[in-house]
């Protein structure tokens, strides 16, 4: 199978034809561990990073094109040699350009890859594998979880409201769980005229005036 996945006790486990990618929560952020022929590497992406708008694109792995690009290149030279009468009577460098070709071509088709990427404003967010066709039923339940996990800590982390606090940080904080969808324009509205009732000085504003969200 080109894909492969699981997500039980709060991992995600992804496998495709070169890759196998973990999940796992940390805290306030999300754990990727990829390994591949390239080797292992891993990364931390705080939930502030993460988003629920969806960007699904074909990737490719550019190490394994460079190398079927140097194979290639090396069939090239051996039906060169062929082609300038070096290569004698055989047929050795036509062969060589033969499998130097469907290297190229198997290395193009079999390093695609279908990802989905859960971004925010700033275009960062969290890369999943998908199948090239069909549906990810747990990778989708890894992202519910995710997401209810986000919301439910940016709420706690930048929902709360008090007087002791800067007036401007609080009300970019409302804007930004807006921006970020974790709550809706009632919501917010009425956590902004919270904040105003806590801040009277601060909604003495001039005739005219209105706060934008765009």
């Amino acid at each position: 199978m080109l894909y492969q996945e699981h997500f039980a006790g709060g991992t995600l486990f992804q496998r495709s034809l070169f890759s196998t990618k973990y999940f796992s929560f940390t805290d306030h952020k999300v754990l990727i561990r990829e390994k591949s022929l390239a080797g292992e590497k891993s990364v931390l992406v705080p939930f502030e990073e993460i988003g629920r708008d969806r960007l699904v694109a074909l990737r490719r792995k550019p190490e394994f094109l460079v190398v079927a690009a140097l194979v290639f290149g090396g069939s090239l030279l051996g039906l060169y040699d062929y082609l300038a009468g070096s290569g004698g009577s055989t047929l050795e460098g036509v062969l060589e350009g033969i499998v130097g070709a469907v290297v190229l071509a198997l290395a193009f088709f079999l390093t695609q890859q279908r990802t989905l990427i859960l971004v925010n404003d700033d275009q960062k967010g969290v890369v999943l594998f998908l199948p090239l066709k069909g549906e990810a039923p747990a990778t989708e339940e890894f992202i519910r979880v995710l997401l209810k996990k986000r919301d439910l800590y940016l709420r706690q982390q930048y929902g709360h409201l008090s007087h002791l606090l800067d007036y401007d940080l609080q009300l970019n904080r409302l804007t930004f769980l807006y921006k970020a969808h974790v709550i809706s324009q009632a919501e917010f509205t009425a956590r902004r005229d919270k904040l105003d009732a806590l801040f009277p000085q601060k909604t003495d504003m001039p005739s005219g005036f209105s706060f934008s969200l765009n």
